[in-house]
Order: C-alpha cells, then structure tokens, then sequence
C-alpha cells in the first residue's frame, strides 16, 4: 500500500469512519461479490468490488492508509446497483456502508463548484429545471438527427465530452409534471393512488407516465401526480451528500403523506428505492403509504388479467434496484400481460448505467449495456422491455443501428389501444 499523508484533519475522519464499522467488520472477505460486480468483471481490480472498497475503509478505520481523500474516487467507481448486498451472504449492507463513508470522506474531498451548482438546481430548484426542457429537447433532437448522417456521427465522436458519442430519446418538450399535476380522476374511483414519474419520466419518458395514468384511470384508480417534480435525492447519495438526499427524502414523503392515498407507485425501481427503502433506513421513518412498482401494483393489487398479443421476439432487463422480493417473478407478470416469443436473457445483470457513473465513466458503462445488446441480436430479439427509465436510456442508445426497440411493457398494456 503507497505511504499517503494526510492534508487535513485525518483523526476525524477515521473516527466517523469508525462509526461504519459494525457493518464493515461484517465483510468476511469471500469475494462473492465478485461474480455479481459489473464494474469488477470488466476490469478484475479489486478496488472496484465491494470486498476492495470495504477493505479501504477499514484501513483508515485502522490507521493504516492516510490521505484518505485518495480513497473516495476508488468509492465512487460504482454504479450502485446492489448485487454485492443482494449476494451476500453474511448479509452486509454494502450500499449504506458506502453512502455513509462518502459522505464522511466529503469532509476532505470536496465537489467542484461545477457539481455543488449543478446538485443544488437538480435537487432544489426542479422549476428551473422544467422550464429547460424546450431546450433539452431542442437539442436532442439536433444531436439525434446529426447521428443518422454518418460522416456528422463520425465528426461527433471526435468531440470532447461523451454527451456528443450518445444516441439519447429526444427530451420532451414540456415536463410531465408540468402537463399533468394534480389528480386525475376514474369515472368509476375504486381507489386512489399517487404517482410518482422521478426525473427520467419527468423530462424524457413522459409517454410512460401518460401511459400508466390512463390505464390506471382506466381500471377505476384516480392518479394523483406531485406538482413538485421534485428529484428522489439518489443523485446526492450518489455524489456523496447525504443531506441533501434526506431533505428530499422527508419533502417527497410530506408531499405523500399530504395526498392521502395508500400507495406510491413509481416506474423506475432506482426512484421506488430512493423515496422507499433507503430513506427510511437512513432516516429511520415510516411513512404510511407503500411504495410499488406499476407492474406489481397492476399484477398483484389490481390483478389486471387484459393480455395482448404481439407477433416480435421479446426478452426482458430486470433492474437492478427492482424490488428483491418481486425480482424472481418479474419475466412471469410480464409474459402474464403480454404474450410474444419470450427469449430470456443469459446476460441478466447490470445494464452499467448507473445515474452519475454514465456521465463520468461513459465507455466503461455502455460496453456493459452493448454486451446485452450482442447477445439480444444474435437471439434475433426485435423489442426489449425495460421496466426503468435509466436502464432503458442506457439501453436505448447501446442498441444503436440494431433496430431493437427498448420499451417499458406498458407501452403495449393500454386497455384502450
């Protein structure tokens, strides 16, 4: 190990650190982790699994590394998807070990201006950031038309930054929130729901959120939509700001609680953990709604039998942060639903996108992506269901020139169509 020296305040550190270390000391060191880290099996360095990162810890805990500022980018290599918590067997909680020790070691690495302004209007402001969406959607759909002329694709990929190399959706023109907030009422009410559509349905796939409000409406349930907009706060966990997190945790649960309705149904799993699980772990309150997949509350809630039939070859991506108790039963309720040329997918972990990883480390993370998407062509699979919007992005745009369509399952589930 490099003899580091610390440039501020190590003693602190070490000690909030130590704080971690009922959880850390958990880690027996097995390497299951291993077989499960997307980030580890393209790279097979240790510090990229949770067995490496947990090892980091306990040596500043230890005294044994200073300088344990140097450690928070080895933390911040992850796309948090979950699968070393998921697969542990002696059951550590991995994902809280390692917001709570970035958040620590934030004390002695700190954001960039650039990150701090971007997180507060992300996180506080999401009115400036509706009020972008003509512009995002401008140009997206100038980076999209440039795409399908080769010679413009070829001069894109020789731009700085990767925004330029993406095949992203075209943003919407008008946020979802902004076009839908407040309730929407079923002629005959059987129950009512909030529904919550997180940011990517928000500014991107605000054709999912129309979807599932329709047939919700449909199906005899009112839909009431945030008027907020606001974030789940996974970003600022992410970036290793835990405040900021947990104050749009407890102001999306007020804004719940405020609606009355008994459950919160989201479209993508990473939102349903923010506003779910992870929040109530890390805040220690329980609000009395339940937070549920579409997909689950229609199967299991509403038990909604309507099953069409299309002539593709499908598969199906399971999220990572999709509910653990409901994972295994994912490609079953879809297949319920829809009947097609179901194909499973061998390659059935992490797509790589995870939120913030993409933007900083975007060809590790769409060379995970494109390896589904390999196996997809030589399976000749023509549509994939994606039941998350940053998987679906991220999927979207590995299928480039593939002529596989990347879709949430309600896209072909509206009673009316």
């Amino acid at each position: 190990m490099q003899d580091y020296q610390f440039r501020q305040n190590p003693s602190a550190v070490a000690e909030k650190l130590h704080e971690l270390e009922d959880m850390t000391i958990q880690c027996m060191k097995c390497g299951v982790c291993q077989a499960e880290c997307p980030l580890y099996q393209n790279n097979f360095q240790e510090t990229s699994v949770a067995r490496g990162k947990i090892s980091l810890l306990e040596f500043i805990i230890n005294g044994q590394i200073s300088r344990a500022e140097e450690v928070y980018p080895v933390l911040d290599y992850c796309v948090h998807c979950g699968k070393c918590r998921e697969t542990c067997s002696s059951g550590v909680l991995t994902d809280l070990i390692f917001f709570k020790a970035k958040n620590i070691l934030r004390e002695i690495h700190s954001m960039s201006r650039k990150e701090k302004y971007a997180l507060e209007i992300a996180m506080e402001k999401p009115q400036v950031v509706a009020s972008l969406s003509p512009v995002l959607h401008a140009g997206g759909a100038i980076n999209n038309a440039l795409s399908r002329v080769d010679i413009l694709q070829s001069l894109k990929n020789h731009l700085p930054g990767s925004l330029f190399r993406r095949n992203v959706k075209t943003p919407a023109k008008k946020s979802f929130t902004k076009k839908y907030q407040g309730w929407h009422y079923a002629q005959k009410e059987t129950m009512r729901v909030i529904f919550y559509p997180g940011c990517a349905i928000n500014y991107v796939y605000d054709n999912w959120g129309e979807e599932i409000t329709e047939i919700l409406n449909v199906l005899g349930v009112s839909v009431f939509i945030p008027p907020s907009g606001r974030c789940c706060g996974i970003p600022a966990a992410t970036m290793g700001n835990l405040d900021q997190y947990l104050k749009n945790f407890h102001k999306n649960a007020d804004e719940f609680e405020s609606a009355g309705a008994e459950y919160v149904i989201t479209a993508c799993p990473t939102c349903g953990y923010g506003i779910g699980e992870l929040g109530e772990s890390l805040s220690g309150r329980n609000p009395h709604y339940k937070v549920m997949d579409i997909l689950v509350f229609l199967h299991d809630v509403l038990g909604y039998s309507q099953k069409i039939s299309i002539p593709e070859k499908t598969s199906l991506h399971t999220p990572c942060h999709y509910d653990k108790n409901k994972k295994g039963d994912l490609q079953n309720i879809v297949t319920d639903f829809i009947d097609s040329d179901f194909v499973p997918m061998e390659k059935s972990g992490c797509c790589g996108f995870g939120g913030t990883f993409n933007l900083k480390n975007y060809d590790v993370s769409i060379s995970i992506a494109k390896e589904k998407i390999e196996e997809l062509k030589e399976k000749n699979v023509s549509v994939l269901y994606a039941p998350c919007p940053g998987c679906a992005m991220q999927l979207h745009d590995a299928a480039k020139g593939t002529g596989i369509k990347v879709m949430h399952p309600v896209s072909l589930m509206n009673p009316r169509r």
